[in-house]
């Protein structure tokens, strides 16, 4: 009597182990469809690598938006989010100096009061220094 059950027993493990099998190639599918839409497949290395520029870029100008309203966590949050995309463009001249004035904010200072008192113009004041 108890071969009737066992058998029994044994197909639903089975059947269980194939419903695991066909949901993991299904996730497996899924994901590779989601590599093709984002286009990781249709181009190669460089082609990516611009299109993370580019997204980058658009991604700082959100930031550049959020500094100019006075958003200083999100401006800075969305300029780290660009830098892991495109490291190279965290150096660009106005990035570093949202993130500046964004970090200064954030500290409780204004970024005017942050900058040292000059007898110079203000346009010679915030010049980089060769």
């Amino acid at each position: 009597m108890g071969a009737p059950h066992d058998a029994s027993k044994g197909l639903a493990e089975r059947l269980s182990s194939w419903s695991a099998l066909a949901i993991a190639v299904g996730l497996l599918l899924a994901s590779l469809l989601g590599a093709f839409e984002l286009g990781v497949f249709r181009s190669g290395p460089e082609e990516f690598r611009a299109r993370q520029r580019d997204r980058a870029w658009a991604i700082r100008r959100a930031a550049r938006r959020a500094c100019a309203s006075g958003d200083a966590p999100d401006c800075i949050g969305l300029y780290d989010q660009a830098k892991r995309m495109d490291p190279e463009g965290d150096t660009d001249p106005e990035v570093q100096r949202d993130r500046a004035a964004a970090t200064t904010t954030e500290a409780g200072a204004t970024p005017e009061a942050s900058t040292p008192a000059s007898n110079e113009p203000p346009s010679q004041r915030d010049r980089p220094e060769p």
